[in-house]
């Protein structure tokens, strides 16, 4: 994603300039009057940090309002190639606020050439309208939605274009919303780039002239080359800033540098960085991530009420810095009860861990017997006997188990891939599982499983079996 533009209007309290907070520094060139308007209720300091010593909110900008001169009621952004979004996606977030009885017909709140305008009135002041390219076709809402009849009050207001389908959008408060005249949650039309042969931008007229003026309050302006999802438009208007990915101040990803399992369903992590830092988990192979524990400054993140004996996928991000919305740097732990660290848990943990077994089954790897009415594909591995080492003195405790590991899956061809997974993670594996040292694991034998008839689900099953043996030193306790 990169930001075309992106005006924070109480960046800068003088009445000179406004300033460019993207990383393009396209500063207006004319006059605009900042005041110190109340900030909406969902704003908070963390939001769009850029200048560490001015809190967000602060201030807004005065675009026309009765009491001000004209003279200092525009903002005028030179052209620049940050802003030509081409004929590609583009999106334009902002804050506004204003009243009714102010507004004229045709008032302009966004303008770049004649083919870009955002009206306040559309030929009479009954609708906020936007145009990209649109010879005669605006996506319109109501702006009493907008504008209070006396009291102003702040709204946020996203308008999307996607390049692909001609398609424009607009969502107030973070709720998409329909075109009065077509009824619709989109137009469609020619759509231009905004290019416009080296137009200005002008926020709040039409031109220098001071044409076509609105009387609004206006803050935080954003001009992205892409279309803004739900989501992403839905953290805009909480004023959180953490899916949208600021190109020159995208902050390192905390580096999660130790996990440790305390053996009753919590953990410790040890993360770097002294600011707050948030906690995402999900158990592996899961679609969704639950928001764990946070720490503000030095100190390390504890997190209770995991599932015993289940694997775990973690991450952590900065809250107030800027990031992607996809995860990175992800560690995974294998939650233990400290208890029982025996062979078969330990043969457990070994593949509900591996990534690609854990893409086929995910947890449903069972002893004895599979749970009735599970899905497949799923292992079952049941213990066949125990070979001991024994010495003058008595038994020396190196066993050598051997387990048959049963794969079962829908089809005779999921089956057999199934299978394959599960010997190339245990053959020649070696380490500590769950607890327990394993000095090497082996594949015996593989065949075929056989079945007469169908499941008592009514569903054909197919299996492959895999026979190990384990060589590890069994606890003397």
């Amino acid at each position: 994603m990169n930001i075309g533009l992106y005006l924070r209007c109480d960046d800068n309290l003088d009445t000179d300039v406004v300033l460019d907070s993207s990383p393009n520094s396209n500063h207006a060139t004319m006059h605009a009057t900042i005041e110190g308007e109340d900030p909406p209720d969902n704003y908070e300091d963390t939001s769009f940090n850029h200048d560490a010593d001015t809190a967000v909110g602060t201030g807004a900008l005065t675009l026309l309002d009765i009491f001000i001169d004209a003279a200092d009621t525009l903002i005028q952004i030179p052209d620049a190639a940050s802003n030509r979004m081409g004929v590609g996606d583009c999106s334009l977030s902002f804050r506004i606020k204003g009243s009714r009885n102010k507004i004229a017909n045709n008032d302009r709140v966004f303008y770049k050439g004649t083919d870009f305008d955002i009206y306040v009135g559309l030929q009479e002041p009954t609708r906020f309208a936007v145009r990209f390219g649109i010879s005669d076709d605006y996506f319109s809402i109501d702006y009493a939605d907008v504008f209070a009849a006396t009291d102003a009050v702040w709204h946020h207001v996203v308008v999307t274009r996607e390049a692909a389908t001609s398609k424009i959008r607009m969502y107030l408060d973070a709720v998409l919303q329909t075109d009065i005249t077509s009824g619709l949650t989109y137009v469609t039309g020619t759509i231009s780039d905004i290019s416009y042969s080296g137009a200005d931008i002008f926020v709040g007229a039409k031109n220098a002239g001071f044409e076509n003026k609105p009387s609004i309050v206006i803050d935080d302006i954003l001009l992205v080359d892409t279309v803004l999802t739900a989501t992403q438009v839905g953290y805009l208007f909480d004023s959180r800033s953490d899916i949208i990915a600021m190109a020159s101040e995208t902050q390192p990803v905390p580096v999660i540098s130790s996990v440790t399992d305390n053996n009753d369903g919590s953990i410790t992590l040890a993360v770097t960085g002294d600011d707050t830092i948030q906690l995402y988990y999900r158990l592996l192979g899961a679609s969704a991530w639950t928001t764990g524990e946070s720490r503000s400054g030095d100190g390390d993140i504890v997190h209770t009420g995991l599932t015993l004996n289940k694997w775990y996928e973690l991450y952590c991000v900065s809250v107030g810095d800027y990031h992607t919305s996809a995860p990175t740097a992800i560690e995974k732990i294998f939650i233990d009860n400290g208890e029982y660290n025996d062979i078969e848990t330990a043969i457990y943990s070994v593949l509900t861990g591996d990534d690609s077994v854990n893409a086929l089954v995910a947890a449903r790897v069972y002893p004895q017997v599979m749970d009735e009415g599970a899905v497949l594909p799923a292992i079952v591995y049941h213990h066949l006997n125990t070979g001991r080492e024994w010495v003058l003195d008595g038994p020396v405790n190196l066993t050598e188990p051997r387990f048959q590991v049963n794969c079962f899956a829908a089809t005779y061809y999921q089956a057999r891939d199934l299978a394959n997974k599960v010997r190339l993670v245990l053959n020649g594996y070696s380490g500590t599982a769950n607890g327990v040292k394993i000095w090497g694991i082996e594949i015996e034998n593989e065949g075929d499983l056989l079945f007469e008839s169908a499941s008592a689900t009514g569903l054909r099953r197919y299996g492959k079996r895999v026979d190990i043996r384990i060589h590890f030193r069994e606890s003397q306790e």
